[in-house]
């Protein structure tokens, strides 16, 4: 018996892996946890616990890559997924992780990313932000009946009080959670302690992954340029202009946030001013491999766009553009002035990850 729960790392789904295992416990009897992100480490977790028809597995994964994915949805196994929203996501692994903001919210955006394939499935029943004013008891028999375990009202009862203690038929999800998971928070709430700059940034990114959580198409987002690097900045946000003086060199780079599988492109508006020397631009965008590159002439001065396609197959690999002048410079500054992402296609094939290098116009 294989039960499976999926969900974003946050006070959701690890309150809601609670509730499974007291559910398989009290309900049907003693279980083994396994977790695993990939389909290899599936199989050798699986392999070592020695399951058979009588041994009872609960299965949880909050960073499953796109093979196991594929492979619990082909095999039309139930799934239980717990999908806190991004700032709570972000909130959450910044507190609990000792993270930094900026990698909050890039594994916030690997972990939406990469559930977006189980989210729209027939055989996944899904709790969101709006579970936390679920009592446990509704809860609990929802995920009972999902996995078809037959519950009476008192054996729920049992299994909620034994996760919160007196009260618990009556307790609401959010009671269990605050109790359970000191940085948990109510939904909306979470990033109220943050400055006022990092609130925005955060809102601003949770308005675009909001819609793969809700089940809706991911369409584009802008991606903010504080969050791109540069060696001319190695401390704080990036503040958007470098300046060209030096060799030849990478001069911004990033933002590592992750998308969709899918066919992308990337909107780039830049300035560039007083650089009378003239040089060439390389720019490429990578996602453990290069994607796709241009390469163009740097104008002396004045305000330029530019369009660059790529090809998202692995949710998981991170994703950044990366900016370099190819010669010395000895004046003139760059600035990147905005950078909006489209998906404009499915994936065309796992044998087309990866377009060819293309140049530029001059």
């Amino acid at each position: 018996m294989l039960l499976s729960v999926f969900g974003t790392p946050s006070a959701l789904m690890y309150g809601g892996l609670n509730v499974v295992r007291n559910l398989v416990e009290l309900g049907v009897g003693t279980h083994k946890l396994a977790n695993a992100n990939s389909t290899a480490d599936f199989r050798k977790t699986l392999a070592e616990l020695g399951p058979g028809p009588d041994v009872r597995v609960v299965f949880y994964s909050d960073l499953p890559d796109a093979d196991i994915c594929a492979l619990f949805m082909k095999a039309r196994a139930p799934m239980v997924l717990f999908m806190d929203g991004f700032d709570e996501v972000v909130s959450y692994v910044s507190k609990t992780r000792a993270m930094s903001l900026f990698d909050s919210i890039r594994l916030a955006s690997r972990s939406v990313c990469a559930l977006e394939p189980l989210i729209r499935s027939d055989v996944v029943l899904k709790f969101d932000s709006r579970s936390y004013h679920s009592s446990l008891r509704e809860i609990v028999l929802a995920i009972g009946t999902f996995f078809g375990i037959a519950l009476s009202a008192a054996k729920a009862d049992q299994i909620a009080s034994s996760l919160i203690g007196e009260g618990g038929p009556q307790s609401r999800l959010s009671d269990y959670l605050f109790s359970a998971f000191p940085h948990a928070a109510a939904p909306g709430t979470s990033i109220r302690g943050f400055a006022a700059e990092d609130r925005r940034l955060v809102s601003q990114l949770a308005s675009a992954y909001s819609a793969i959580a809700a089940g809706r198409s991911f369409d584009g987002m802008d991606w903010p340029t504080s969050m791109y690097m540069s060696s001319d900045h190695p401390i704080g946000p990036f503040p958007g202009c470098v300046e060209l003086l030096g060799p030849a060199r990478f001069i911004a780079y990033g933002p590592y946030l992750h998308l969709t599988a899918g066919q992308w492109q990337a909107n780039v508006v830049f300035e560039v001013t007083d650089n009378f020397s003239g040089n060439q631009l390389y720019v490429d965008v990578y996602a453990g491999e290069i994607l796709s590159v241009i390469t163009t002439q740097l104008p002396a001065q004045g305000t330029y766009t530019f369009q660059i396609g790529f090809e998202i197959t692995n949710p998981l690999e991170p994703v950044q553009l990366r900016f370099q002048i190819l010669s010395g410079a000895i004046e003139g500054a760059f600035t990147l002035s905005s950078t909006s992402l489209e998906r404009v296609g499915e994936v065309r094939s796992m044998a087309a990850a990866g377009a060819q290098p293309k140049e530029a116009p001059g």
